[in-house]
């Protein structure tokens, strides 16, 4: 949809780069500036020598299992850190010759992030699986041994399966945790699925660019 620059916080920015990490807290602040560093993820320096991101790039790098959106976790981000992008009700119409540069750009942008999205929906499995379990030829990590001793349900993907978090934890040995990277029982962030988010990312974007 057209972007509606009156309603819009910094309408000079382009529409790629929603997310000010001047303003994040510490552990997720921490995380982008390291995807910075290593060039995943790109960013945008206004005027104000504020730094930008793309929300949804920032999801991906940092792992659905990071949670995001969720005010519990450490590395939430709030939504005086977002920025406020408003739209009007009509789509950008590439073919018209009165239609605005800023509205193609944008509408570029829209489908940037549509094909992150795709990516990322892509390889999750069906709900309720939501903790993938990587497989390897030289030795399983515990959870794995668990599968295939039939104690775990599992759905199985690429060089993996996936299972249920809350029925895998049921057999987590005492003081072990999926969370501790210094635990064989360790899931990585990139190892989780989140599927309530993923389909409000999904929705939302429909929702603002149907065109892309």
């Amino acid at each position: 949809m057209r972007i509606n620059i009156f309603g819009c916080e910094e309408p000079d920015l382009p529409l790629g780069f929603d997310v000010n990490i001047n303003r994040l807290p510490r552990p997720i602040a921490d995380l982008a500036k390291a995807g910075i560093g290593s060039r995943m993820l790109r960013y945008y320096t206004s005027p104000r020598l504020e730094t930008w991101v793309d929300y949804v790039a920032l999801v991906s790098h940092a792992g659905l299992g990071r949670r995001l959106h969720d005010p519990e976790s450490i590395y939430f981000v709030p939504p005086t850190a977002k920025r406020r992008i408003a739209y009007w009700d009509d789509p950008v119409d590439e073919a018209d010759p009165k239609v605005l540069t800023m509205d193609i750009q944008a509408l570029v942008a829209a489908r940037e992030r549509a094909k992150t999205l795709h990516q990322m929906s892509k390889y999750l499995p069906p709900w309720p699986y939501d903790l993938r379990v990587a497989w390897f030829a030289d030795g399983d990590l515990p959870l794995a041994e668990l599968i295939k001793a039939g104690r775990l349900d599992a759905y199985p993907g690429g060089r993996c399966w996936w299972v249920r978090a809350a029925e895998a934890a049921e057999l987590l040995p005492a003081g072990e945790s999926f969370d501790d990277p210094s635990s064989d029982w360790y899931v990585s962030p990139h190892d989780r699925a989140d599927h309530d988010e993923m389909a409000r990312l999904l929705s939302e974007h429909r929702q603002n660019w149907p065109e892309a």
